[in-house]
């Protein structure tokens, strides 16, 4: 049984991930899934805010409609989150904001804009450490392969294990140039494994949100 949670505004993400046994790989695979938000306390931080018109699309733009300063904890987005994660620091260009709105940071040196954290600056509200210990306990978060079932159909393909090594793969290695990379690479991480390898129209399929969450990443890279 788990523990009773002493309720406190924020958590920090290292007291967390070694409270429930988690590596920061397991961390970028809930950010991944959004079973989580990371965030970071912020004071008299200026902004910029506004929406975006045609987003999602190749010719989206941003409107500005007011400066303002933000203090308070502040959610990142989840392919920023993962970036400051994976290598221990960061600067955020970002805050999250819910569609199609934005929260663009100008930061105290309009020259410099932006805002510098670090992994210890990361952590996570109470609803959030809540729903993690009712889903995983106070012990380890283990992915495994399914296991035979004795009755009825088993599963086609590990899918759970499949998508940590899509994390591992942008943890460590970096986002591939193309959602195609992508799902050549999990083609090939399933045929080494042994399983079933998925078609491209599945592997489509499950691999279009994550996609669509590093998408920018890659085309940043490209150009």
């Amino acid at each position: 049984m788990a523990s009773r949670i002493r309720k406190k505004v924020f958590y920090e993400l290292n007291d967390v991930a070694a409270r429930l046994d988690l590596s920061f790989v397991d961390i970028g695979v809930l950010l991944a899934e959004r079973e989580i938000r990371l965030c970071t306390p912020v004071v008299a931080l200026p902004i910029e805010v506004g929406h975006w018109e045609n987003e999602g699309c190749p010719d989206q733009y941003s409107v500005a409609q007011d400066y303002e300063e933000a203090s308070g904890l502040f959610d990142l987005r989840p392919q920023d989150a993962l970036a400051v994660v994976r290598n221990g620091s960061g600067i955020l260009g970002w805050l999250d904001a819910p569609s199609p709105s934005y929260r663009r940071i100008v930061g105290a040196d309009r020259e410099r804009p932006g805002h510098e954290v670090t992994r210890d600056d990361l952590g996570i509200r109470h609803e959030d450490l809540k729903k993690l210990v009712e889903m995983f306990g106070d012990g380890a978060v283990t992915v495994e392969a399914p296991a035979p079932c004795s009755r009825g159909v088993p599963p086609t393909h590990g899918w759970e294990p499949c998508m940590l090594e899509v994390l591992r793969l942008i943890y460590f290695e970096g986002v591939p140039e193309s959602k195609a990379a992508l799902i050549r690479h999990v083609q090939k991480w399933f045929g080494d494994q042994g399983l079933k390898v998925p078609d491209e129209s599945t592997l489509q399929k499950r691999l279009k949100n994550i996609w669509a969450m590093f998408a920018p990443e890659a085309r940043r890279k490209a150009g």
